[in-house]
């Protein structure tokens, strides 16, 4: 049986160096491997950042995400490291919104083993190749590997390096971290169905340009002020994206909810976390936080995963957009969700730029305003 991984917490120290301090003697205690989940606020500059991994004596991985969780409560300015006392095989692909990446090339496939057949996933990959990378993973590892994890980034304008590895932060990458571990996923959201279905009848890759051969800005614009009994002055396009996102129905399987990252209106496009492909139906979705915050108080089985071997960790990852748009409602749905889990001090968690979970048939499926919460026994 494996040994379940310890969790060392700062936010008191506000200090990289001090944290450092603390695993200085990791390997003689038996850990083999390090995931880092930093939060953008926790004081570090790039140099300092690069230089405390590149002294890490072990291998190391993670991310640095808008927040962290930690004893159901979300920190901008802590940190979490998992020390794992499993040599853990971690591989980092670069550029990977570059065709020439190693990402695509089969002969540099990920070790095969019967006993890791679990992984944790980060990635800051561009957007326009976030959804490649995860098919790449599928081809590359077929049904072997389950996934569950996150989009990194400091917040959701900034592109700097993120993805964490032993040579510093790198960008445009992601990462595979192989777990020992038996690991159950459950993806909810709890937004209902707006309007639709409707046509993509212009796209490419995740960027929609014509919706039912309509404009999609004022098209959009329109189903929702039609929808509304009273509109309130002052509701923007913005303000519509923000509360409004898609969802995309897959053949037998659940919806996939697309986050709306901006209008451009030099090109009149949309910009989604994800692809939408051309001539698919999407929905318009809706979600007060009343209601997004019911699902969860309803929805025990979907986060509660039954195993019989013991509990080691227990990984939330929670939608920055979402978070933002449920506002202090969503620091009691992480009360809720973690007494629903239990084993309050094995939950960890971050707030995500994107989350990752696999399907049924063990493709990777990338998700947005969304919860994923994936259960690590040993």
């Amino acid at each position: 049986m494996n040994q379940a991984p310890e969790i060392l917490f700062d936010c008191d120290s506000q200090s990289l160096a001090s944290f450092e301090h603390q695993l200085k003697d990791i390997e003689q205690i038996g850990v083999k491997s390090v995931t880092l989940l930093v939060a953008a606020l926790y004081p570090h500059t790039y140099d300092e950042m690069n230089s405390f991994l590149q002294r890490m004596p072990v291998t190391v991985s993670g991310g640095i995400f808008p927040e962290v969780i930690y004893h159901s409560k979300y920190y901008n300015n802590a940190i979490i490291a998992v020390l794992w006392f499993d040599d853990l095989p971690v591989e980092t692909f670069e550029e990977v919104s570059a065709s020439g990446s190693s990402l695509y090339k089969g002969d540099l496939a990920l070790p095969d083993t019967n006993q890791r057949t679990s992984s944790l996933v980060f990635s800051n990959a561009k957007t326009r190749a976030a959804e490649a990378t995860l098919d790449a993973l599928y081809y590359r590892n077929g049904q072997i590997t389950q996934y569950a994890g996150a989009g990194s980034a400091y917040s959701e304008e900034c592109s700097d390096p993120s993805v964490i590895t032993n040579h510093g932060l790198v960008t445009d990458a992601i990462q595979i971290v192989r777990l020992p571990y038996v690991q159950q996923t459950r993806v909810g959201h709890g937004w209902s169905v707006l309007s639709g279905p409707h046509l993509v009848t212009d796209a490419e890759k995740n960027r929609i340009k014509t919706l039912d051969y309509q404009p999609i800005a004022s098209y959009f614009e329109g189903i929702i002020r039609d929808s509304m009994d009273d509109v309130e002055s002052g509701y923007s396009l913005q303000k519509m994206l923000q509360e409004h996102p898609i969802g995309i129905q897959p053949y037998d399987e659940d919806m996939i909810v697309r986050d709306i990252l901006k209008y451009d209106d030099k090109t009149d496009e949309f910009e989604f976390i994800g692809d939408i492909p051309e001539f698919s139906n999407i929905f318009i979705l809706k979600g007060e936080q009343d209601s997004l915050l019911k699902y969860v108080k309803d929805s025990d089985w979907e986060f509660n995963p039954d195993t019989e071997s013991p509990h080691s960790l227990t990984v939330i990852f929670s939608c920055i957009g979402r978070r933002v748009h449920m506002s202090d409602k969503s620091n009691e749905e992480l009360n809720i969700l973690s007494d629903r889990i239990g084993h309050t001090d094995r939950i960890i968690g971050v707030s995500s730029l994107g989350e990752i979970a696999s399907n049924e048939t063990g493709l990777a499926r990338l998700h947005s305003m969304s919860l994923v919460v994936t259960n690590l026994c040993a």
